[in-house]
């Protein structure tokens, strides 16, 4: 959605949105007003990046959610650095909803360790008991 205010001309955006995007965005409006006879080839190709940075972001959930670790950590590396660049803009509802969101991310990530733990100690239980059938 932010995507499509800025480069539609709008000045404003969503807390809850994309800083990769937004860069992007700004960059493309920012060479359409020095440029005004690329400015829709700049709008098409930064909304061409958006979708694959969209994308980007939904593989590392899809990856998260089937339990890949490292993909769960380099997501929340590469937000911390998108919180990061709100903080030299100042855009302070952002740093805060993505602290918000950090902290979040950071228990989930806790308890995917705590889950494979748990996994682990039914697998070595059901492996050294000869009582309890394996399913």
């Amino acid at each position: 959605m932010n995507s499509l205010i800025l480069l539609s001309g709008g000045d404003t955006f969503f807390v809850i949105g994309l800083g990769f995007t937004l860069i992007i965005d700004v960059a493309a409006t920012m060479i359409g007003k020095e440029a005004s006879d690329v400015a829709r080839i700049a709008m098409i190709i930064a909304f061409s990046l958006d979708v694959i940075v969209a994308l980007i972001v939904v593989g590392f959930g899809w990856l998260s959610g089937k339990r890949y670790r490292v993909a769960f950590a380099v997501g929340m590396a590469l937000y911390v650095l998108v919180g990061l660049l709100f903080v030299l803009v100042q855009s302070w509802m952002s740093v805060g909803f993505h602290a918000f969101a950090l902290v979040n991310m950071w228990s989930g990530f806790r308890a995917f360790g705590e889950l494979a733990a748990f996994e682990k100690a039914i697998i070595t239980t059901s492996d050294n008991d000869p009582q309890v059938e394996n399913v």
